[in-house]
This record gives C-alpha cells, structure tokens and sequence, in this order.
C-alpha cells in the first residue's frame, strides 16, 4: 500500500512539473513594432515635443514604465518586473507622428532566424505548410508578453492623447 501512494504521488508531482514547465516555455511570437502612427488629438490641436514626452510618461506610469531621454524627441522606456524579466524599447516621436521599436530584452526568450525554425511555432515567419519557404524574411520572436506589454503602453498612450 505504501508503495502505490509513493507512486501515485510521484506521477502526481511529474504532470505537476510538466503543466509548470510547458507554460513557461510558450513559443515565440513575431515583435510588433509601432512605426509612424499618427498622432491625432481629441481637439486637432497640434501639440509640442514636450507634452507629447509627458503623455508618454503618463501613459507609463500605469504599467510602471520608466523613461530616460536618448536624445531629443527620443526616448529609451524600460520595463521590468519580478526581478526577472526586462524589455526596453525606443520611442521617437514629432508632433505628427510616433514609432515604438524593440531595442533589448531580458528573460523573454528572444530569438532570430530564418525559414522553419522553431519548428514548435507553426506559422512563424509567414510559413505557408505544404510549400517551399526559400524566400523566408528573418523574423525576430519573442515572448508574447513583450507584445501585450507594449500594446497596453500603446493603448495608454492614445487614450492620453484622445484626452488633449
């Protein structure tokens, strides 16, 4: 008898750790990047370098973003959490028009390659079964996290500017 819970509970504790280890392990996705998205207010108001610097800032503090100046019109947002992962990306902006860019991360699984690889994430690189993919474009993967972090920032951020 003592022998079959000791099994029991070792099967138990195995499919534990696999349900753990294969959420953790998600396949990557292709980044998304933000370029040259108009910048459109509420009032069709045209708005300085400056407040638009603030509406980034603001709509970063929500998600704990954090800002540093690369240069004018420039700026390096950074977000990290659990002590483990970190993105950064770069934003450029003009009073018409802004870019969000991937520039670094950590702990997010970032990977770059060309045709079939990874095999484990059907689709990535506009794959198209059945058919020759010679002519693959490297595409750039990554944890979907990455994207969904940079979406909300995004989000808040034209939220922000509606309100101008």
């Amino acid at each position: 008898m003592f022998r079959v819970q000791r099994f029991t509970v070792a099967v138990f504790l195995l499919g534990a750790c696999s349900v753990a280890c294969a959420q953790g392990a998600r396949p990557g996705v292709p980044i998304e990047n933000y370029d040259n998205r108009p910048i459109s207010t509420a009032s069709g108001k045209v708005l300085p370098p400056a407040t638009i610097r603030a509406l980034f800032v603001s709509a970063g503090d929500r998600y704990e973003w954090e800002f540093t100046d690369m240069a004018p019109d420039r700026l390096l947002g950074t977000v990290a959490w659990r002590n483990k992962h970190k993105i950064q990306v770069e934003i450029s902006y003009s009073a018409e028009r802004y870019s969000i860019r991937y520039l670094s991360s950590e702990n997010m699984n970032y990977v770059f390659g060309y045709g079939n690889q990874p095999q484990s994430y059907p689709g990535a690189f506009g794959q198209t079964p059945g058919r020759s993919n010679m002519n693959q474009v490297a595409t750039p993967l990554i944890h979907p996290e990455y994207n969904k972090r940079v979406k909300q920032l995004v989000e808040r951020f034209e939220f922000e500017l509606r309100k101008q």
